[in-house]
């Protein structure tokens, strides 16, 4: 799902070249995406947070409070540290920046697809990694974290409810939050 038809067709070209993906359908607006995941139930939904007229961002609340299994990974062109930790919140599965290899898509799509996770800021395929001509906020934010926030925040990301991680913790859910 993106906005710009030229950026879908490019997805789609790269996916079939890969040969293990198949692509159920495309859309360039959050709500033929939503009414496509809901008719497709596809394993992964690629997206740009970007898409109108609401946002990725509502398409993947919608996603959540359907309690579709759809995996998600957004592909971006443009990724701030606030965004990130909201799609954590939201149940991403991963991210990718529009400037990245293709091949780092497909790793993480097949990351994505096996079960794994692929927003980690400086792991080996990581979903939002820095070029070499500048560090994206996400990376230099999730460096400034302590160990027990970076904890946190892997729970985050597996789908843990604050109440879920303050019980697990053993510490008050304000703190979680």
């Amino acid at each position: 799902a993106d906005a710009q038809p030229i950026v879908l067709e490019g997805l789609k070209s790269v996916l079939r070249r890969a040969k293990s993906f198949r692509v159920v359908a495309q859309c360039t607006t959050s709500e033929q995406t939503l009414r496509a995941v809901r008719k497709h139930r596809p394993d992964i939904l690629v997206l740009d947070i970007h898409i109108s007229p609401k946002s990725g961002f509502e398409i993947l609340r919608s996603i959540v409070r359907a309690k579709l299994a759809t995996r998600s990974v957004v592909f971006t062109a443009l990724l701030n540290a606030r965004q990130t930790l909201e799609l954590i919140r939201l149940g991403a599965s991963g991210a990718v920046l529009k400037e990245a290899e293709p091949k780092l898509l497909l790793q993480c799509l097949r990351r994505v697809g096996a079960g794994e996770n692929c927003l980690e800021p400086g792991s080996r395929v990581s979903a939002v990694q820095p070029s070499q001509r500048r560090q994206t906020a996400i990376g230099r934010t999730y460096e400034n974290l302590t160990q027990r926030q970076r904890q946190i925040v892997g729970m985050v990301a597996k789908g843990l409810r604050n109440n879920e991680i303050a019980r697990k913790l053993s510490i008050a859910e304000g703190t979680v939050q």
